[in-house]
């Protein structure tokens, strides 16, 4: 027997292998339809999960079976999900489970399952008979009432979302409401589903999803709720720490807040792994006991919601996480003018945990000092001292203090109440910052002393009084002094014309500060008889940079005097000391204001007292000066203008100092011209010239040359280091210029009266030829040169020629056609009249011409006149010809006529006129 238990599993193995051998060889075929098929549902995730087993001894433990399953939907020939299962045989747990996700509510729809199985592994499988179909029924064969699914489902934003409107009995789906209202096909009769894309976050109250259904009289209407969310964030900078080695407090930042209310939003738990315990926690932070003998924690926090979890750990030594709680119960146990001592309790059992503790002291409202100490940690009744040395007489502290584990990873605690104090006083261990200013008088000298009150740092106490004495420099006998109360610190001495020396010294409740000495020199020494003159500073780095000649040998230091308000009659003297290696500096001063000219008096101290060194004046900056130069134009000429202006502006400028003087001029023509100056353009496209006085002692000027009788335009500016003073243009006209005009006028006719002259000279000596040329004796035109006109010569033909004085005959030079004739006799009287113009010497032969007109009146002969101008002068020409008082040639006669504009008649044919 014994045999046969030690070979029992060979045995077995041996004994399924041959049944096995037999079934397969008999041709039994092992069945592997699944039995006692269940199917249960999870409506929230539309989840349907089918459970199933198969017939025992139907395959070998541990092997694989491959299951077929088919998903219908309303019908069992409707399928809409194909899928194959693996799974392992398992003797002790013949049960089998196949999930299946539905893209619908399982309520909207029927929906039947059904499953057959074969052994895994073979490329063909042969499957077994399919089980039954499993029904899980929906709720659209109710109708009892409208439904609408899902209910109140929470879903990812920018998921898709099915929704499914179940009518009730005779009803149908009318409309659909997702943010807008939706038609429902006019045809639906039975379920309608609705699919929502992309879907946005929602309020905390969720979404309104909104089915109507009507009967075609009445409508009713279903909904429900959408929640639209995101899975949480993963926590991120958790810590753990611990204030009184009770518990750990553990914090986090949860990361962006759920849109959706408390109850829907993400949850946190926190599990310890040691302990294996979860707590549930508020939403960044959870308190955790802690044991007696554990200081190791292991912690990871999950973050929860319906759309999925986040994860994070850490790992935490208890006695290394330390936040102290604040220090409580301070109070000041001792002070002095410079010591304090101080206790306090800690609301912890810190025992055998070492403690570094903070004071922080706050001077006077503005200084603040840190001290650290540490120390051991003590029970929650006991107290915690600390001692501060070094404090400020007379001085105003505000203290307060926290504490911190001595480790690497602990963390101050919060600042304890704070506590404030005042030390004692103190003797003033400083000197008095002294000055003085001396006025000589009648009688000798005044002497005004200023002095600087103590700081509250050296003050050391409340001052009662300042204590002045003084005496002769080489008397040591005869004190006088003079107290004087706070807040005064000045006051006056009189003394004579000999070197004195003055101290004085501050009082407070502790005693007496060490005495500070000036002293006055004689008043030779000091008299400021006028050679020292005035140099001048410049700004620099928001002062006023000062410099002086250094005297090393004569003077153990200077001191620097100067005004903050010098244009006001409370000066504000002020100084400052430098030793004898110091020969400049930059003397600042909150007063200090651009545009104010300051002046600055350096001394040099020696064992007599100051004497008086060195003038300097300048700015903190330069501005333009605000007043307007006033000019005077006493000096007006036809191309010069004299200005002149007062000297006196280079003074009364205290905005900075005068560099320069300008002179703009303009002109009518907006041009510059002038030689010497510089042309500046204007905003009109016109030009100015601009002339520059580098002297600033001068006091006038002349501009020139310039025009006479013209309109000019003039200003003048003082120029600063900041600029130039305003302008204002005056205007004046320069003076005509009269030689000119003289010389306009007179010029002329003395060239004409010379010409002239010249004429009649030239007549004169040449009168005989004149008279030849214009008037020859014998007045003929064609002997006068003047009278000649060779062109006319070609028609002497033409021309009436009076031969001895016999009437010439006329002859027709030109006929025309003529419209209207005019019929002309020479009267009597005209007749007479030639009569008595002809030629006195020859009267045969006047005699002969005068019978010879009365011929040509008594024949008829008629005159033809012609419209024109020439023509109708020839009357006149005709008689002034015959005025002549000589009976010349025929070339004489045509050269006259035709000077004179005379043409010859021209000859018509004789008619008879009627009588």
């Amino acid at each position: 027997m014994d045999w046969l238990i030690r070979y029992h599993q060979e045995l077995k193995c041996l004994l399924i292998v041959l049944m096995l051998g037999i079934l397969h060889c008999q041709g039994v075929k092992v069945s592997f339809a699944p039995l006692n098929l269940e199917m249960f549902n999870d409506s929230y995730q539309q989840r349907l999960s089918v459970r199933w087993s198969v017939s025992e001894n139907a395959y070998l433990s541990g092997s694989d079976i491959i299951f077929h399953a088919q998903v219908g939907r309303d019908t069992q020939m409707n399928i809409i999900r194909n899928e194959t299962y693996i799974s392992k045989y398992s003797d002790a747990e013949n049960q089998f489970t196949w999930f299946w996700d539905s893209d619908v509510p399982l309520e909207c729809y029927t929906h039947f399952v059904r499953i057959r199985g074969a052994p895994a592994g073979d490329e063909l499988p042969e499957w077994s008979p399919w089980s039954q179909w499993k029904a899980h029924y929906g709720k659209e064969n109710l109708r009892a009432k409208p439904y609408i699914f899902p209910h109140e489902k929470i879903v990812q934003e920018g998921t898709s979302v099915n929704f499914c409107c179940i009518p009730g009995k005779n009803q149908k789906v009318a409309k659909f409401f997702w943010k807008t209202w939706y038609d429902a096909p006019a045809n639906s009769n039975g379920t309608f589903d609705f699919t929502v894309h992309n879907v946005s976050s929602t309020k905390a109250g969720g979404a309104n999803v909104i089915c109507t259904t009507t009967n075609g009289i009445h409508i009713t209407m279903r909904g429900t709720v959408l929640f639209v969310t995101k899975p949480p964030d993963e926590p991120t900078n958790m810590s753990c720490e611990t204030q009184d080695l009770k518990t750990l407090i553990c914090s986090w930042n949860p990361g962006k807040k759920s849109n959706l209310d408390e109850d829907l939003a993400p949850n946190y738990k926190l599990h310890e792994w040691f302990s294996k315990k979860t707590k549930l926690c508020s939403r960044s932070e959870c308190t955790w006991p802690i044991q007696k003998n554990q200081n190791i924690y292991n912690f990871t926090l999950v973050a929860k919601n319906q759309l999925g979890m986040k994860s994070v750990s850490i790992l935490v030594d208890a006695t290394q996480r330390v936040h102290p709680l604040a220090p409580t119960g301070l109070e000041l146990q001792y002070i002095n003018a410079t010591n304090a001592k101080f206790r306090w309790t800690l609301k912890a059992d810190y025992t055998g945990l070492l403690l570094l503790c903070q004071t922080e002291l706050q001077m006077n409202n503005h200084h603040v000092e840190w001290r650290n100490i540490t120390v051991m940690g003590k029970a929650p009744t006991s107290f915690y001292t600390i001692a501060l040395d070094r404090l400020q007489p007379y001085t105003n502290y505000t203290m307060t203090l926290r504490c911190m584990a001595a480790t690497h990873l602990s963390t101050w605690s919060d600042w304890s109440e704070q506590l404030e104090l005042r030390t004692h006083e103190d003797v003033p261990t400083a000197q008095l910052d002294i000055w003085r200013e001396v006025k000589s008088s009648e009688n000798g000298r005044t002497v005004t002393l200023y002095w600087r009150p103590f700081s509250e740092i050296y003050a050391t106490g409340y001052i009662v009084f300042y204590n002045v004495t003084w005496r002769r420099l080489y008397d040591q006998t005869k004190y006088q002094s003079r107290v004087v109360h706070p807040p005064q610190n000045t006051t006056q001495l009189s003394i004579d014309r000999q070197a004195y020396v003055i101290h004085i010294t501050a009082q407070n409740g502790a005693g007496i500060s060490p005495p500070s000495e000036i002293r006055i020199p004689n008043d030779d020494e000091i008299r400021d008889n006028g050679q020292i003159k005035e140099g001048r500073v410049n700004g620099k780095d928001g002062g006023i940079y000062v410099s002086w000649k250094p005297h090393p040998a004569n003077y153990h230091g200077y001191v620097v005097e100067w005004c903050n308000f010098p244009k006001s009659q409370h000066c504000d003297l002020q100084w400052k000391k430098f030793n004898s290696s110091v020969a400049s500096d930059v003397i600042k001063s909150g007063a200090f204001n651009p545009g104010v000219r300051y002046t600055f008096r350096i001394f040099g101290s020696n064992e007599e007292g100051e004497h008086f060194l060195e003038k300097k004046s300048g700015y903190i900056q330069e501005l333009a000066c605000s007043m307007r130069m006033r000019i005077t134009i006493d000096g007006i000429q036809a191309d010069m203008l004299h200005l002149t202006w007062d000297p006196y502006q280079r003074y009364t400028c205290q905005e900075g100092f005068i560099t320069h003087y300008r002179i703009y001029l303009k002109s009518p023509e907006g041009n510059c011209q002038m030689k010497g100056s510089t042309e500046l353009p204007l905003t009109d496209g016109k030009s100015v010239c601009m002339i520059s006085i580098n002297d600033t002692e001068k006091k006038s000027f002349s501009i020139n040359p310039l025009k006479p009788n013209t309109k000019y335009e003039i200003a003048m500016a003082a120029s600063t280091g900041g600029g130039e003073s305003p302008l204002e243009f005056t205007k004046v006209t320069t003076q005509p210029d009269t030689a000119a005009v003289i010389i306009a006028i007179a010029l002329p006719v003395i060239i004409v009266s010379i010409m002239l002259l010249q004429l009649l000279l030239l007549g004169y000596w040449k009168r005989q030829w004149v008279k030849n040329m214009c008037y020859p004796d014998i007045p003929d035109p064609n002997k006068s040169n003047v009278l000649s006109f060779p062109t006319l010569k070609e028609h002497e033909e033409k021309v009436m020629v009076p031969r001895n004085c016999v009437v010439q005959k006329i002859e027709i030079v030109n006929q025309q056609k003529v419209e209207e004739v005019e019929e002309v006799q020479l009267s009597q009287a005209q007749s007479k009249e030639i009569e008595k113009l002809s030629c006195r010497s020859e009267e045969n032969d006047c005699a002969n011409v005068s019978s010879s007109l009365d011929d040509m009146n008594s024949a008829g002969l008629l005159y033809q006149t012609f419209d024109d101008p020439i023509n109708r002068t020839q009357p006149s020409i005709y008689l002034e010809f015959f005025n002549r008082n000589y009976c010349g040639t025929p070339e004489d006669a045509f050269e006259i006529l035709t000077s004179q504009g005379y043409q010859p008649q021209r000859e018509i044919q004789p008619t008879v006129m009627p009588k």
